[in-house]
This record gives C-alpha cells, sequence and structure tokens, in this order.
C-alpha cells in the first residue's frame, strides 16, 4: 500500500481540536481559536504492521504522550486551516520518513592500499617526534 492511499484512510483516524493559541495576530489571539491539535492513536491503526508501527514509533518518539497517543500542533498561523495544513504536513513528512526503507548495510573491509599508507604516515609522524626528544651525550 502506497502512502498516498494510506493517507486518505489515515485523515479519518486523526482527532482535530482547536483552542487558543499564543501566537502571532495581536488582540486576535485573545478571541478566536486558532491552534490546531491532532491526535492520532497509532498503534489502534489497522493500516500499518507491527513493524512498521515500531518505526513510527521510534521517528516520532518526542511527540507520542505516556496513552501511546501522537500529538501534533500548530500555532504559527492566524487561521485555523492554514494550522490544520501545518500539522498535517508535519504528520505526513514524519511518516514519510519513518516508513522508508532502510538499505541493508553492508561489512567492508579497508583496502590494503589505505592500510600502507595509513601505516607510512604513521612512521612519518612517529620519526618526527622522535626528532624532537632530547640528546644524551
Amino acid at each position: 500500500m502506497d502512502l498516498s492511499t494510506i493517507w486518505t484512510n489515515l485523515i479519518n483516524e486523526i482527532n482535530f481540536s482547536s483552542s487558543k493559541s499564543g501566537g502571532p495576530g495581536g488582540q486576535f489571539v485573545n478571541k478566536t481559536e486558532s491552534k490546531i491539535t491532532i491526535r492520532w492513536e497509532y498503534l489502534k491503526s489497522p493500516l500499518f504492521s507491527e513493524p512498521q508501527k515500531s518505526k513510527i514509533s521510534k521517528v516520532f518518539s518526542s511527540f507520542i504522550n505516556k496513552d501511546n497517543i501522537i500529538v501534533l500542533s500548530s500555532d504559527k498561523e492566524r487561521s485555523q486551516k492554514r494550522n490544520q495544513e501545518e500539522c498535517l504536513l508535519k504528520l505526513k513528512k514524519l511518516l514519510k520518513k519513518s516508513l522508508k526503507k532502510e538499505k541493508p548495510r553492508f561489512k567492508t573491509s579497508i583496502p590494503r592500499r589505505v592500510k600502507k599508507e595509513n601505516e607510512k604516515s604513521k612512521k612519518i609522524q612517529s620519526e618526527k617526534k622522535r626528532h624532537r626528544k632530547k640528546v644524551d651525550f
């Protein structure tokens, strides 16, 4: 399942709430609820497998509360709609990051040429230091 089909089903699982924010807007802030907070219970989501949920929990670790609910909020803009879009953009970006397949790491060894170069440079350095010592007569 690709991210676009997941995303359309995911929107139904997200709870949106609004509150008064301390963001830009002056007196406007005191009378409107422009801050948007989204909550998502990712562990109950049927859209993701257990390995995917563990990856999600690693990427979203700073946004997960003690009840295992992902909480994202935005109060940058003056309108609810733009703050909602901002929250969804954050969620989408972090989901994309968490569901990205990791490249397998192959064990490599240091090439023989590089080992010789390292050995040569170490010998040169040790010679420099040896010549700095006091001379005994």
